[in-house]
């Protein structure tokens, strides 16, 4: 049998010119380039001043400690010990096992992400512990898989934007006197203490009905991931004292649950301040709520909440009329809602280049996707219109043609409907 198999030639999408730009700056170790934490920007930073921003973080006792030397392989070890007694045990599968064991782990690393959306010229650093094929990876894959079922069914929880739209469609204020408020929980990941932490993901776990044998062996798993998370930065070896890392699967349902813990135990149960919110929702570590007393007591209220832990503290920001959450901007007037597209003033608007080596259906629904997501937070229709020109400009800017761009418009406008603040529907031409 004779197979006809058609060879692709190599095409390069990059001119000579910038293949040079791109290896000078590969070559260049003054510098270090990072993607920003938020907002799409590429950020070219001065590598001491990179390091001497890690270096700092590190040198906080109360969260890091060097090590004497690569515990990689003392941890498979314990883990490889611990599944195959459980397997023999009949607590998991042989499967399960398998998944769960890494033949040769990858040592995590250690990096930051410069957030320019709190200073651009000495940016702090987000830090990152890059996990992929390291010896927990797996283990928290699985953990995540558990909890996220507990995470979803929440009080104050928000799966993404169009959930936090939809849920302040459900608010009717009988009163204009309100503030509209937010907060964010300062290094929430890094600042959850493991015993507290892995007490409330014990409890939480009593929910799902698991038995006896696998919670403990879950909750052991969960402690490992804690309290013996590692990393190499520099030649060094260090070990996470207080936590979770950001770069763990894990990380995001463990710090939700941690804090819908807080809430249960600090807000909801509150007589002097809980009547006073009329509305409280979360996502992760950001928080917006409205508020009915008075300026007063709501800074009464964040002084409370600031002093019931001493790791875990909140940043307030309240307006009476329009307050910023998420990609949201949501303003009040008339005692009713309205929303808007918000992107910080760092935020760079990179949408992807339409001669990039991605299928042609990518680059097509590229355009339309976003509009469709304009349309979904976008609430008034003349304030649409504005944004939706906006966003044109920017796909053209980038390269992307003007038909491509009117047809997706379009189709937003005249394709299925699309629910909009006030709980109504719309597709009649917007």
């Amino acid at each position: 049998m004779c197979l006809n198999v058609k060879r692709h030639s190599k095409t390069l999408n990059l001119s000579r010119e910038e293949r040079v730009a791109l290896q000078t700056l590969k070559d260049d170790t003054s510098i270090i380039i990072k993607p920003a934490d938020k907002g799409g920007a590429i950020v070219v930073m001065d590598m001491e001043t990179y390091r001497g921003e890690a270096l700092s973080q590190l040198q906080d006792t109360t969260h890091y400690r060097i090590l004497g030397g690569d515990p990689t392989n003392d941890l498979k070890q314990m883990i490889d010990n611990l599944l195959k007694i459980s397997e023999e045990a009949g607590i998991i599968t042989n499967r399960l096992k398998n998944f769960l064991q890494v033949d040769n782990p990858i040592i995590p690393v250690f990096y930051l992400l410069p957030k320019i959306h709190k200073n651009l010229q000495r940016p702090p650093g987000r830090p990152i512990v890059a996990g992929m094929s390291s010896v927990f990876q797996p283990i928290a894959v699985m953990l995540d898989t558990v909890l996220n079922p507990i995470v979803v069914c929440t009080k104050s929880y928000v799966k993404d934007t169009t959930d936090f739209i939809n849920k302040l469609n459900e608010i009717e204020l009988n009163t204009k006197d309100v503030f509209l408020c937010t907060m964010d929980v300062s290094s929430l990941y890094t600042s959850i203490p493991h015993d507290q932490g892995i007490e409330v993901i014990t409890a939480a776990m009593a929910d799902l009905g698991l038995p006896g044998g696998v919670v403990d062996l879950l909750l052991q798993l969960l402690g490992w991931i804690l309290k013996r998370n590692y990393f190499l930065f520099e030649g060094k070896f260090y070990e996470q004292s207080q936590g979770t890392s950001m770069g763990s699967n894990v990380a995001p349902a463990y710090a939700n649950l941690y804090m819908a813990h807080f809430e249960d135990n600090f807000v909801y149960n509150n007589q002097e301040f809980w009547p006073l919110i009329l509305m409280w929702l979360r996502y992760i570590d950001d928080l917006f709520f409205v508020w009915q007393g008075t300026e007063e007591s709501l800074k009464l209220f964040v002084d409370h909440l600031n002093s019931r832990i001493p790791t875990i503290k909140f940043t307030l920001e309240y307006d009476r009329n329009q307050i910023h959450f998420l990609d949201v901007t949501v303003r009040l007037q008339d005692g009713k809602f309205s929303t808007d597209i918000y992107r910080k003033p760092t935020d760079r608007i990179t949408y992807l280049n339409p001669h990039s080596f991605h299928p042609p259906s990518t680059i097509k629904g590229l355009p339309y996707s976003q509009m469709l997501r304009t349309r979904r937070i976008v609430s008034e229709d003349d304030k649409f219109e504005e944004r939706a020109e906006e966003m044109m400009t920017h796909f053209e800017s980038r390269g992307y043609g003007t038909d491509m761009l009117e047809t997706a418009r379009e189709k937003v406008k005249d394709g299925p409907e699309v629910k909009t603040m006030g709980g109504g529907t719309s597709n009649d031409g917007l």
